[in-house]
């Protein structure tokens, strides 16, 4: 367990900050610690009756697109805290309604998420070349 936990803190301190390298430190973790807790027997020596379900390692992934697209037009600080919160959300609701409702529930989080997201980008790429064309004319 402490191995598990020196390689969370080591991949984290080497993502610098980056959500996609510290999203999969956390997800190998995750599928550590899962693994590690169901080989673990109540006692040392006593066998296990009947083996633990273990699920595939990718089955609480969110989508990756939408994860992606966030990243992309968020700041590294929003988002962060905005996957995050969805990553959390998408966890719990696998468990709770399935994955295939948790996807979908994901992606509408999402897209509403990204329309204010998108308006803020548009608005710097018009500001940007209002500024272009300003200098343009000077020169």
């Amino acid at each position: 367990m402490r191995e598990l936990i020196r390689g969370l803190t080591t991949a984290i301190d080497g993502a610098h900050g980056r959500p996609d390298e510290v999203g999969t430190a956390i997800r190998a973790f995750r599928t550590g610690f899962r693994l590690a807790i169901a080989s673990a027997s109540p006692t040392e020596n006593a066998p296990i009756a009947h083996p633990p379900v273990v699920t595939a390692p990718n089955k609480l992934d969110p989508p990756k697109i939408a994860e992606f697209l966030l990243t992309a037009l968020a700041t590294t600080r929003t988002a962060e805290a905005v996957i995050g919160d969805l990553n959390e959300r998408f966890t719990t609701e696998c468990e709770t309604v399935g994955r295939r409702r948790a996807v979908r529930l994901y992606w509408a989080r999402t897209l509403r998420s990204l329309w204010p997201l998108m308006r803020r980008a548009n608005a710097k790429a018009l500001r940007w070349g209002v500024v272009l064309a300003a200098v343009r004319r000077l020169f």
